[in-house]
């Protein structure tokens, strides 16, 4: 299972306003951003979250696997999850 602790400690705001109390850093991100990292906070699996993704949008399955493979890098390299 992923570990989330450290998800657990951010402050995320429905605005896409992040904030890192352990860095002091400020992040922004979009609706689909929040959706991610609400479904790890909420312990779902990468496929549940990519069905959530999914739902209301017309994308290809190609292009939404290269987007969820980005931004779980972009997550690991803030050090907020370990490797998927």
């Amino acid at each position: 299972m992923l570990d989330t602790k450290k998800l657990k400690v951010l402050v995320v705001k429905d605005s896409g306003f992040i904030f890192d109390p352990e860095t002091g850093c400020i992040f922004t991100s979009n609706n689909n951003g929040l959706k991610i990292i609400d479904g790890l906070i909420n312990q779902k699996s990468k496929e549940e979250i990519k069905q959530s993704l999914k739902n209301g949008y017309e994308i290809e399955e190609e292009k939404l696997e290269r987007d969820l493979f980005d931004f779980f890098n972009q997550l690991i390299s803030y050090g907020w999850i370990k490797e998927l």
